[in-house]
């Protein structure tokens, strides 16, 4: 698993490896919304998804979200890197993050999810370029996966919104 992360990806398989991850969390965030349905629970979502499904701003909203969270929740991880530390020490780090990331959502089973969620995103991160040193592409590929799936709630929402 750790020769697999630190192996640099270019080209069409960086693309496949981004697209990779983005299905996940597609199939991921399906599955979810299929548990609550299942539970006869409603959907919990933050207020920025909300907001950015009720907006007509809502790439911008979309923009900023993802560059916010990529940064406070995936780039500590080049610390480690920058600094020598051990492998271990940025997958505690990423498992750690995305602890947090997922505690900050509201509800239970959305704790759950959202923490999976960034602990995907930390292994694409490393993956895309976060073990090899290339941190800006890392950081790009996981904002442009966060984005998009960001978008992908808030129509979701928005269209649960108008039922």
């Amino acid at each position: 698993m750790i020769e697999w992360l630190q192996t640099r990806v270019r080209g069409f398989v960086y693309v496949t490896v981004v697209m990779g991850f983005f299905l996940f969390q597609v199939l991921w965030m399906g599955f979810s919304y299929f548990s609550y349905a299942a539970l006869g629970k409603p959907i919990t979502t933050d207020g920025f998804t909300l907001a950015v499904a009720t907006s007509p701003r809502a790439l911008v909203l979309l923009l900023i979200g993802a560059t916010i969270e990529e940064t406070l929740f995936r780039f500590p991880i080049t610390f480690t890197r920058v600094i020598k530390a051990p492998v271990w020490a940025s997958f505690l780090l990423a498992i750690l993050s995305s602890v947090v990331y997922g505690g900050l959502h509201p509800g239970a089973i959305n704790n759950l999810i959202q923490g999976v969620s960034g602990m995907i995103l930390c292994i694409q991160f490393m993956k895309c370029g976060g073990f090899q040193g290339n941190y800006w592409r890392a950081l790009a590929s996981c904002m442009f996966t966060n984005m998009v799936l960001k978008a992908i709630k808030a129509a979701v929402l928005l269209y649960m919104l108008s039922l």
